[in-house]
């Protein structure tokens, strides 16, 4: 079965399984049909109520064709959707007044008669819904009058019984019910099943919904006008000439009806029906005529529609039997016209395409001699030509299989599938017809058509044609296949003749030639009218003559003969050839001559090859041996001297396969079997082989199968190569080793971490060299620690990671980290401590191997020993000593593991290093920044924490009043008891720090014994090591730094360095902030001294100028808070208040007859007078600490307008403090009383000082003030 993929099938499957997307796809469409039959059933109801000629009868009723359509086509199922329409109608359209239940059933009932009338047709009669046969439309007549009477008389029966309808009524609502229905069914039915139902069928089953592509619409042709004008012109006698009413011109429409049906057959009156029908009716609506003559003509309408749509059925059958035979005749014209096979295949499929769609064709044969099934031609929209193949599980082998014709629906091909008869090849198509092509002796092939979009495009009486053709046309076919062949084989034959490379002869009885080819010409020289004048003892030398002629007489008899001859040119040279001759009749015989020249020449240096192979092989230093079935036929000497013999006869008839070590003769022999089977050589291989003296020897063997002697055999080349596998063996071994180092160099390059490059060492060690385990020990402080172990399981017998051992009590540790040698100990070693024994493992493992870690020469005295690598073997028999090689490429995995340690270790060595010094300078840092001793403290004692890995440390600062030491800053500490320290010189540890100057170091407390002055100290912090360094700079001791260790701490020399250095950060800063405190003290008594000079000296000029007192002091005030208002600084308003207190500095310099003058001053005492600001700048710039006080005392009498003194500056050029100071100034002396006038009001001074802002005053000044004063 074959058809076309659908996108958006794939798209939806591979979401959804295929059940639940043909699911959905079969409601959503079934939704949408029901939905468009509902509205259409409810939109031709509304029309046919307007034909209603009795209470609930019409005399027009095409809903009833609607349903009866859909019935037939989707079957029973349909029934609800029936009933629905029918409730719909009865309660919004006709508004029956039954109750619900009744219209209900009613409703039921006719879905019922219907439905039952659909599935009589479908599933008994076996009704084709397309109406393709007489039959059909006969039946759907029959149906269609039994159902409309049987609908009529139970509706209006049911009906009279409730409302004593009179018996003349009821007849005449029965027989208008069933003229209606009839109608309705008539017109719309067959129109319906023509027309829309095959593209609607299709888009029910998931095909797109789109128009048919063969559309049988009539073409508008002068017939099809004249119909329809025949049509419009009873339109118009019917409703248009109203003075004939005695002849009832509606009589002649079965004229034009009878036409159409007569020359368009069934689908075309259909058509004229509809059409003729709606528009009667539609008319009589429009022009409002009597109903009753609406049921006349409806009457009339019956009897022309029955009429017209059985003559219409008639007529389709016969053109459809004329289109046969006429199909039928053109192909068996072209089966004797046409000249090929695919010519006549094309003109069938062309003729089959009148008759039934054929725009798919194909027509397969089966090959007798193969098997299999050719596409002798094919004409599809999807499919190409397929190549020949066997089609087991396809329709085309399943119509071959069963000899039958074939309809091959969806629903047929999944039954077919599901029984395992077919399977899909190629596209999916919607429909698939096939016929087998048979002989009367034998099947020979199968004709199919197929049809991608319409599934209903043929019916069974397409599928008997299709099966009638076949027949017709399999012999023809047949018959054509073998002339094609025959015609085929002679081309092949006589191509073969011309141009085949043998030289060809035909010669009669007595010898003489008849034909020759042109081979044969080109072969002896001659032309071929000379050969054929000659015979065969002219083409012979004398020595071959005699048996040529005995040959021929051979083939006279026997009818073949074939020998080699030598033979004569035309130039006389000589040729061998060899000759077939084949009897072809009595007269006429033919011979192939083959130019064996070169062969022959080739065999003579064959011989010579031979000869020289045999030489060859005698003296190969390689054995070669040729066995055959099993057993030695020859052997050279090389092979005797390999395997042991004395010469090569001792292994002639020896079975080859006892030569081969045991454990690989099964190998060897599938090796033998498989290549003689495949004729191909066995591939280079490497065995051991047994010589005849029993030893073993590695050997390289290659085998080949060949014959000898007229048998099969194998010619096996061997050579000896134990001594280069040994050679091999210990490159392999040291390669291997080489791979392990460079291996653990590239991990050892790419790791971090110490613990790291311990295990990936010891790891190496133990898989490389086949020890049981191995452990790194590392010497730290003379004291060797344990670091690593593998694999770890070893732990349970003593070793654990962090153990030490003095060096002191390891003699022989000691003795290869001195010597810089390995040493291999034995348990039973008396020369081997207790210690020394449990710390290596001996109680464990039966020998350890100790190998030195160290970088370099120990000579120079500049590497010393990082520690040693500890290989171990274990009790056990199976386990191997210490050999040469395991020590040695355990020296190089030790000297790897050194360099990797040390470069580790001063890597970490130089990131500490960094880390120091970026702690002091993070420390340096913060004194220099922060004045706060604590803070400095704080951040010297995270620091000794950090980089010295201390549990806590505390800093006590000496108090020089009370000469103790108390404590000001710590950290790590679990309780604050340690607050409380104040310690006298002496006293405890920090005390005899403190006094002797010198670090004191407790590494174990316990152990010491020490007496400490704070014991209780020490038990809450659970303390276990003990340090306290003096704070000393510039001689003097300043505090002490403590350590507390909750561990043991055995420090090294950069520790305890780096103790000291942080110590000494610790001093400076405490010395730092003496200073500052110092140095801070000094400025505030400094700054008091200025203050009260100053004061002093504003004091003095009051006393001087008693008009003045106490201005002085109030403008200071005001000034400094109107400044602080503009954003001014703390440190700068102390030199605005300095000025304000000076600002009439400069009167000193004025005469006492000008300044305590009582009167008016005369100009030139103003000129004097207005010097006292320069006075001022005069006497105050020489003082380097009041040059920032100077703005007042010499810009104060400044105007904003530049009219001011004594250097007329104006606006901005003024200092700003001049310009508060201005203000101010002014307002204090217009409100204080002078002894020229009475102090002003506020509101007065005020408005004066408003009325002045931008000539006197800054305008901003004068805002600010009033905001603060006013």
């Amino acid at each position: 079965m074959k058809g076309k993929a659908r996108k958006v099938d794939t798209l939806i499957k591979l979401s959804l399984g295929d059940s639940e997307v043909r699911y959905r796809r079969w409601f959503l469409r079934a939704a949408l049909i029901v939905a468009v039959y509902l509205i259409s059933f409810i939109i031709l109801d509304f029309i046919t109520k307007q034909f209603e000629g009795l209470p609930g009868v019409v005399a027009w009723y095409p809903p009833a064709g609607l349903t009866y359509t859909l019935l037939l086509v989707f079957g029973v199922r349909f029934a609800p959707a029936v009933t629905i329409a029918l409730i719909l109608s009865s309660l919004f359209i006709y508004r029956m007044p039954q109750p619900p239940h009744l219209l209900f059933l009613w409703a039921f009932i006719i879905s019922l008669i219907y439905g039952a009338a659909a599935w009589l047709l479908r599933h008994r009669i076996r009704f084709d819904w397309q109406l393709r046969k007489f039959r059909d439309v006969a039946w759907l007549v029959l149906t269609t009058v039994f159902v409309s009477a049987l609908l009529a008389i139970l509706s209006v029966s049911s009906s009279a019984l409730s409302s004593n309808m009179p018996r003349s009524e009821v007849l005449r609502s029965i027989f208008l019910w069933w003229i209606g229905e009839t109608v309705g069914v008539l017109t719309i039915t067959p129109f319906m099943l023509i027309y829309v139902m095959p593209w609607l069928k299709r888009f029910a089953e998931g095909q797109p919904l789109r128009l048919p592509t063969r559309r049988s619409f009539p073409h508008l042709t002068l017939s099809v006008i004249g119909q329809a004008f025949s049509l419009a012109f009873m339109f118009y006698w019917v409703f248009g000439a109203r003075t004939l009413d005695e002849f009832r011109p509606m009589y002649l429409i079965a004229l034009p009806l009878i036409w159409i049906a007569l020359e368009h057959g069934f689908k075309g009156v259909t058509m004229g029906i509809v059409t003729f029908n709606f528009g009667v009716t539609l008319a009589m609506l429009f022009f409002q005529l009597d109903l009753a003559r609406l049921g006349e003509l409806q009457l009339l309408m019956i009897v022309n529609c029955i009429v017209g749509l059985l003559m219409g059925a008639v007529v389709t059958e016969r053109k459809r039997t004329e289109t046969e035979h006429q199909a039928l005749l053109e192909i068996l014209q072209g089966a004797v016209s046409t000249n090929s096979i695919q010519d006549l295949l094309e003109l069938i499929r062309k003729s089959l395409n009148k008759v039934i769609y054929a725009e798919n064709f194909l027509v397969v044969f089966k090959n007798k001699s193969s098997g299999l099934f050719e596409e002798v031609f094919a004409v599809d929209k999807y499919d190409p030509l397929m190549p020949p193949s066997k089609l087991e599980k396809s329709v085309t082998s399943y119509v071959f299989r069963t000899g039958e014709p074939l309809l091959l629906t969806d629903a047929k091909f999944e039954i077919l599938m599901a029984q395992g008869e077919v399977d899909r090849v190629g596209t999916r198509s919607a429909v698939w017809m096939g016929a087998p092509l048979k002989t009367p002796k034998e099947m020979i092939g199968v004709m199919a058509v197929q049809n991608y979009e319409d599934p209903d495009c043929y019916s069974e009486r397409d599928k008997e044609f299709l099966a009638f053709v076949s027949l017709q046309v399999s012999q023809v076919l047949e018959r054509k296949l073998a002339e094609e062949a025959l015609r085929e084989s002679e081309s092949k034959f006589r191509s073969y003749t011309e141009y085949a490379p043998l030289g060809v002869f035909i010669v009669n009885e007595k010898g003489r030639y008849l034909e020759v080819n042109a081979a044969a010409t080109e072969m002896l020289g001659y032309t071929e009218p000379e050969l054929l004048l000659l015979s065969i003892p002219d083409i012979l030398t004398p020595q071959s003559l005699e048996s040529g002629l005995k040959q021929f007489q051979r083939v006279v008899q026997d009818g073949f003969a074939s020998a080699e001859f030598l033979f004569r040119r035309k130039d006389g040279t000589q040729f061998w050839a060899t000759v077939l001759v084949v009897k072809l009749s009595e007269d006429r015989f033919m011979s192939y001559c083959q130019d064996i020249t070169e062969r022959k020449l080739a065999e003579e240096v064959l011989r010579e090859n031979e000869e020289r192979y045999r030489l060859l092989v005698e003296t190969l230093p390689d054995g070669v041996v040729v066995h055959s079935q099993g057993c030695v036929v020859f052997a050279n000497p090389a092979s005797a001297t390999i395997i042991g013999a004395a010469r090569p006869d001792d292994l002639i008839g020896k079975p080859v396969i006892e030569f081969v070590h045991p454990d690989s003769r099964e190998l060897v022999l599938k090796r033998i079997q498989l290549s003689l089977s495949e004729g191909s050589p066995a591939s280079l291989a490497e065995e051991k082989f047994v010589r005849l003296d029993g030893t073993l020897i590695d050997v390289e063997v290659s085998a080949f199968p060949f014959h000898y002697a007229g048998k099969q055999a194998m010619l096996t080349v061997f050579n000896d190569n134990t001594e280069r596998k040994q050679k091999e063996e210990e490159i392999l071994s040291r390669t291997g080793e080489l791979t392990t180092l460079y291996t653990l160099s590239r991990l050892l390059a790419d790791a971090e971490e110490l613990e790291n490059v311990i295990m990936l060492v010891v790891r190496h060690v133990v898989e490389s060299v086949h020890t049981t385990f191995a452990c790194i020990a590392l010497l730290v402080n003379d004291n060797l620690v344990m670091r690593g172990i593998f694999p770890v399981r070893n732990l349970e017998y003593g070793i654990a990671v962090g153990d030490r051992q003095p060096i002191a009590a390891l003699p022989n540790c000691k003795r290869v980290l001195e010597q810089n040698e390995p040493v291999i100990l034995h348990a039973g070693s008396p020369e081997v401590s207790s210690v020394e024994r449990a710390t290596l493992l001996l109680d464990f493992a039966q020998s350890v191997c100790l190998v030195p870690l160290r970088v370099g020469d120990p000579s120079q005295g500049l590497n010393p020993p990082l520690g040693l690598l500890i290989l171990g073997e274990e009790r056990g028999e199976e386990r191997a000593q210490f050999t040469l090689d395991k020590v040695n490429l355990a020296r190089s995995i030790g000297d790897q593991a050194a360099s990797a340690i040390r470069r580790i270790l001063e890597s970490v060595q130089a990131r500490h290093r960094l880390q120091q010094i970026a702690s002091l300078r993070e420390i340096d840092s913060a004194i220099a920044k922060s004045f706060d001793l604590r803070i400095s403290l704080h951040m010297i004692l995270k620091h000794v924490s950090e980089q010295l890995k201390v549990d806590a440390a505390d800093v006590l600062v000496l108090n020089t009043s009370l000469q103790t030491l108390e404590f000001s800053a710590g950290i790590g500490f679990r309780s604050r008891e340690i607050e409380q320290t104040a310690l006298r010189s002496g006293e405890g540890q920090a005390g005899l720090a403190f006094r002797e100057r010198r670090m004191v170091q407790i590494p174990d407390v316990a152990a010491s014994g020490t007496v400490f002055a704070q014991p209780e100290l020490l038990k809450a912090e659970q303390v276990a090591a003990y340090f306290a360094v003096p704070l000393i700079i510039k001689g003097q001791v300043n505090g002490v730094l403590e350590i507390y260790q909750r561990t043991p701490l055995e420090p090294d020399e950069e520790w305890l360095d780096f103790l000291n250095t942080l110590a000494g950060q610790a001093a400076l800063a405490i010395d730092n902030d003496h200073m500052f405190y110092g140095l801070q003290r000094s400025n505030l008594e400094l700054g008091l001294a200025y203050d009260a000079t100053i004061e002093g000296w504003s004091h003095a000029l009051d006393l001087r100028d008693n008009e003045t007192e106490g201005h002085t002091q109030r403008v200071t005030e005001m000034t400094v808070k109107l400044a602080r208002s503009f954003g001014i600084i703390k440190d700068e308003l102390r030199q605005v208040r300095w000025g304000a207190l000076l600002h009439d500095i400069g009167k000193m310099g004025v005469p006492d007859g000008i300044l305590l003058k009582p009167g008016p001053l005369t100009d030139e005492e103003w000129v004097v007078m207005k010097k006292h600001p320069t006075f001022a700048y005069e006497m105050l710039s020489p003082i380097q600490y009041l040059k920032a006080a100077l703005d007042i005392p010499y810009c104060h009498h400044e105007k904003w307008d530049g009219t001011g003194y004594p250097r007329g500056l104006k606006g901005e050029q003024i200092p700003l403090v001049a310009r508060i100071f201005a203000v101010v100034d002014v307002w204090d002396a217009l409100t204080s009383d002078r002894s020229y006038r009475k102090a002003w009001t506020k509101e007065k001074a005020l408005e004066y000082i408003r009325t002045s802002s931008g000539t006197h005053f800054d305008p901003q000044v004068v805002e600010k003030f009033f905001q603060e004063f006013g």
